[in-house]
């Protein structure tokens, strides 16, 4: 991926900020030039020195301009065609709102076309180029600092007035590139996306609707050093469905789809190409009191429809050669009623089937759940409590417990809110395989004296699936505190994740679906460790320090292994009307021991000041 240079992207910017500054001088509301109207200006410039020395970088010392530009209006008229458009350039860790170890810079632009009419459209195109940001896994907080360039171009665009009703026409083209300093990795991807769907028709009382959806999506990850590697894959889906809904007597409807999707992807020569099709259908009604919903869902190709919605959101993953092809037919109804007294009773009966090489197995699963508050006795506090039981071809299976309760309180300055729940047995996508889990988190905050306050938090949950050999339980805990006083903030947190994860081009999701193969599911094991203070005692001053740490383990040889990256950072800036004073100071460093790549080590700062214009 190739981008231009630095020195024209700066200079083009500061010539587009002055150009307009002399354009708009004496301008207070709006501006058109050759029939183009803008409706407002504001942008930002500023001049700093900054420094950068470390490994693998070599030491750099530059002075230069930073800034952005946001613009938007019209042309002709606004229900024709409405624009946005914003450009910005910023040098490294020269934000005080968040920590930058390089040079970004970018633009994005959108325009509505034909908005006033029965065609509407939309364009936007956005490109970027040195973000910042942090590959993992979402809920540790952390992970590892990576830099991304990336370009995003979409259309849409619905037309009623056709002979197709309420015709929609899509397409979005997107282009990836993560580079992970220290750990020796880069990843290349793109994916393109193009669909057409319609609805507003009615037959027989039916209301009609379908659409066809194509994706196609390639990445390159090369690991560089002395045990350097080139992964490559590509994949592809197409999805064709149909919807329709439909009124019935006495309150109710009924919803019924279908799909059929084909999947092909491919990763170091190896092959998955399948095909899966679905049926759904729903029906909503009352007896008497008595809501009533029932459902069933027949899929003849289990992972291959995960897969698709995975690869569709550009989360490219492959299935091993090996995964077999499962089918599943899911059916239950559901009712509930409330009694006096707050007390809500639920009550289901399910039904599962699952087909593997021209053999099915059964699962019949039916329970119920009482829940109620105990104002009277103790306000706040809430409790579900649940029983089910699953019967097989080989017998009954044993009954499972469902058990839920919060507490939310305020006792005189204290404030208390905690949940807790545990499901055990619990029916997933297959029949044969079910899930237990349980999980709990509790907060309090405390006003005291003189201002300063308290905070605590802190969390548990766990998974896992049964009769799944090989997959161990999914475990997650974090735990937190902060400090308040005055205009002073202290805060620290703590988080754990274990279990099997999904190595993607974004990073790591669960598993979501048990028994799923692929070589990019890895055992990952990860901490990440979070400390902050604040301080804005001085007026207009802000004094801002941060440290994170981020370490993973494991017993395989992949990316998330072994590795460690930490970072601290510091930022203060003192406004002055418009004007803004700011220096800066991050360092990061982060490295694995499964690559032969130079560790990451890396310091940055940064003097600068910068003012705010508003044009008009």
């Amino acid at each position: 991926m190739r981008f231009f240079g630095k020195n024209r992207f700066q200079s083009g910017l500061l010539l587009c900020v002055f150009c307009v500054f002399l354009v708009t001088q004496g301008a207070v509301a709006q501006v058109e030039l050759g029939g183009v109207q803008f409706h407002s200006l504001q942008g930002t410039v500023g001049f700093g020195y900054d420094g950068e020395y470390g490994v693998p970088e070599q030491s750099n010392h530059d002075t230069g301009v930073n800034g952005n530009l946001n613009t938007s209006g019209f042309y002709y008229n606004p229900g024709f065609l409405s624009f946005q458009a914003n450009t910005y350039y910023e040098r490294a860790d020269s934000s005080s709102d968040s920590v930058s170890l390089s040079n970004a810079k970018g633009y994005t632009t959108g325009a509505a076309i034909f908005g006033g009419s029965q065609d509407p459209g939309y364009v936007s195109f956005a490109q970027n180029w040195g973000q910042s940001s942090t590959y993992g896994l979402a809920e540790l907080g952390a992970g590892l600092n990576s830099t991304n360039n990336n370009r995003d171009f979409a259309v849409n665009w619905l037309f009623k007035n056709l002979p197709v009703k309420n015709l929609s026409v899509y397409f979005t083209d997107n282009v990836n590139n993560v580079d992970i300093p220290g750990i020796g990795v880069t990843s290349d991807s793109s994916t393109k996306g193009f669909g057409v769907a319609t609805s507003g028709y009615n037959i027989a009382g039916f209301s009609l609707g379908g659409g066809y959806q194509h994706s196609i999506g390639d990445s390159t990850s090369d690991l560089s050093g002395t045990d350097s590697e080139t992964i490559t894959g590509s994949g592809s889906s197409d999805v064709f469905h149909v919807i329709s809904s439909r009124a019935l007597p006495w309150h109710s409807n009924v919803t019924l789809s279908a799909y059929r999707i084909m999947t092909r992807s491919s990763s170091e020569g190896d092959r998955s190409d399948g095909d899966s099709n679905e049926f759904d259908a729903s029906i909503n009604s009352h007896v008497w009191r008595l809501p009533l919903s029932g459902t069933i869902s027949y899929n003849d190709n289990v992972y291959q429809s995960v897969l698709q919605q995975l690869n569709a959101s550009g989360q490219l993953v492959y299935l091993s050669e090996n995964t077999p092809k499962i089918g599943a037919l899911n059916m239950s109804l559901f009712s509930s009623y409330t009694l006096p007294h707050q007390v809500f009773v639920t009550g289901y009966i399910s039904h599962q089937e699952e087909f593997v090489a021209g053999q099915s197995v059964g699962a019949t699963a039916y329970g119920g759940n009482v829940g109620t508050g105990f104002g009277k006795f103790l306000k706040g506090l809430t409790v579900t409590i649940g029983m089910h039981d699953t019967a097989t071809q080989v017998g009954n299976s044993g009954a499972g417990l469902v058990a839920t309760a919060s507490y939310r309180r305020n006792l005189g300055a204290w404030r208390f809110n905690a949940n807790a729940n545990y499901n055990q047995g619990i029916q997933t996508l297959l029949a044969t395989t079910t899930e237990s889990s349980m999980g709990a988190s509790a907060s309090v905050r405390r006003e005291l004296l003189h201002r300063i306050s308290f905070g605590a938090s802190a969390g548990y949950g766990r998974s896992l699936f049964s009769n799944v050999a090989g997959t161990p339980s999914t475990e997650m805990r974090n735990a937190g505190v902060n400090f308040g006083w005055m205009k002073q903030s202290l805060s620290a947190y703590y988080a754990e994740s274990l279990g099997n994860m999904i190595v993607t081009n974004q990073g790591l999701t669960p598993v979501p679906v048990p028994g799923l193969t692929s070589n990019q599911v890895i055992p990952f094991s990860g901490k990440s460790y979070n400390a902050g203070y604040g301080n804005a005692l001085i007026k207009h001053t802000t004094l801002s320090l941060a440290w994170s740490k981020f370490t993973s383990t494991g017993t395989g040889t992949g990316l998330f292994s072994n590795l460690s990256s930490e970072q601290y950072s510091a930022s203060l800036s003192y406004n002055y009307r418009k004007v803004n004073f700011i220096a800066n100071f991050a360092h990061s460093q982060q490295g694995a021991s499964v690559t032969t790549a130079l560790p990451s080590n890396i310091t940055i700062y940064y003097f600068g000041v910068s003012r705010w214009f508003n044009f008009f």
